[in-house]
């Protein structure tokens, strides 16, 4: 079995695992450093099938898989056919000018009343995608527990140096987590102390901090 922090260095390490580019989370934080988790592990087989194969240990008690589109939909799905459980597709629509999802309608009549929804994510921050993915009318109040692969600005690295804490917690999303507005619990395969917004200098820091850790 891989250990996390392995994992991690190899996710960051992979072709088109981490990128810089602009852009806003689902709690309307805005970012710079981009992980996608989805095409890290299409070159990380050993990788993909321990998240996965974890993922399904914690959804062990759901009856069926969800995720959000589309990184969380595309890691449900794997679920799905690892545990042999039925899949839930979700799509993206737009309601007055915002994303927002829904069950796909050629899925939506094939829902059972007492079905327990098992809910998948790829990467999250504030976990406020797997509120709004729980939220839909269709699975309000089935979803029984929720997993992303990675959640990112957990806590500061423990062999951090104080000036790199200080950087850290400067560039650290200020919107609090919501597990105490969730209706059912979560976890994560992977604790990423890693903040959306960081610079170059940053990240190359981390990184060598990081494989230092793993020396140790």
């Amino acid at each position: 079995m891989i250990e996390s922090g392995e994992m991690i260095d190899q996710i960051l390490a992979a072709p088109g695992g981490l990128r810089y580019e602009n852009f806003i989370s689902a709690a309307g934080i805005k970012g710079n450093l981009k992980i996608d988790l989805i095409t890290a592990l299409k070159s990380l087989e050993t990788v993909r099938y321990q998240i996965v194969s974890s993922m399904s240990e914690i959804l062990e008690e759901a009856d069926v898989i969800t995720g959000a589109p589309t990184g969380g939909l595309k890691l449900a799905a794997q679920v799905a056919h690892l545990t042999g459980k039925p899949l839930i597709k979700m799509e993206k629509f737009v309601d007055n000018g915002r994303i927002n999802f829904r069950v796909s309608q050629d899925v939506e009549q094939g829902l059972l009343e007492d079905e327990k929804v098992g809910l998948v994510e790829d990467v999250t921050t504030t976990r406020i995608s797997m509120l709004k993915t729980a939220s839909i009318p269709q699975l309000s109040g089935r979803v029984i527990m929720a997993v992303s692969a990675i959640r990112r600005g957990v806590k500061a690295p423990l062999n951090m140096n104080p000036e790199m804490i200080d950087r850290y917690n400067s560039n650290f999303t200020d919107k609090p987590p919501l597990e105490h507005k969730l209706p059912f619990d979560c976890k994560s395969v992977i604790d990423l102390p890693l903040p959306l917004m960081v610079s170059t200098h940053d990240i190359s820091e981390w990184l060598r901090e990081s494989r230092n850790r793993g020396h140790e």
